[in-house]
């Protein structure tokens, strides 16, 4: 199969939680035979490595300062907003459309949700199917609801990490057949839970007390 996945900052080395599962991925993709190309938008000048990735230069918004970022990467903040996102779907479709010429894609998958702009994206795609992954649900921003349905639909699939998104998918308004629920979680063939005794040799390591509790000091973790 020809699989054209989409997404931002999909570097060839690993550098974030998200992204390095989906390096994960291609490098399983691959491994399975199947034939890749990557488009990722992003600012970052790295070599390739051996990754088929197509790069798109995004045009960066400056909002608010994001205190996510230190100074060294404050060009990530201006490019992760859907301001930026936004503005920079023009630029991306012109990019699908001549992959999609070139390399005949079987499917495009996006692992990016790119706004309620992406309702546009199927004078890219053509016929071409379309997936997009559903990894996180942030129903405190207002009209959340409808503006998601609006970025999903282009799309003839929806891929939700969890069966909890998955039945939000339904209640917002989703067909059931254009959802597909593929779990996100741990291989455990590569990390396992510690045993009571490593936990409690850990603590005794550390100083902690089986009371104490560490809370993140970032609202958005977890």
């Amino acid at each position: 199969m020809r699989i054209l996945l989409v997404g931002s900052r999909i570097l060839p080395f690993r550098h974030s939680g998200d992204k390095n599962f989906w390096l994960d991925i291609i490098a399983g993709l691959q491994h399975l035979g199947h034939d890749l190309e990557i488009v990722t938008v992003m600012l970052d000048d790295v070599p390739n490595d051996g990754l088929p990735l197509h790069r798109v230069s995004p045009i960066p918004m400056f909002l608010r300062p994001d205190l996510r970022f230190n100074p060294k990467f404050r060009f990530v903040a201006g490019t992760s907003n859907y301001a930026s996102k936004t503005l920079t779907l023009p630029r991306l479709m012109n990019e699908l459309r001549s992959l999609r010429r070139e390399f005949e894609p079987d499917v495009i998958h996006f692992v990016e949700n790119y706004g309620p702009a992406a309702a546009g994206l199927r004078a890219a795609s053509g016929r071409v199917p379309m997936a997009i992954s559903a990894p996180t649900y942030q129903p405190n921003r207002p009209f959340y609801d409808l503006f998601l349905r609006a970025s999903f639909s282009s799309f003839d699939k929806v891929v939700p990490f969890s069966d909890a998104y998955g039945q939000r998918l339904l209640d917002i308004g989703l067909r059931p057949e254009r959802i597909h629920r593929i779990r996100w979680g741990v291989d455990m063939n590569r990390f396992t839970p510690p045993s009571d005794e490593e936990r409690e040799h850990t603590r005794s390591n550390r100083s902690i007390s089986r009371s104490r509790i560490d809370a993140s000091s970032d609202p958005g973790c977890g």
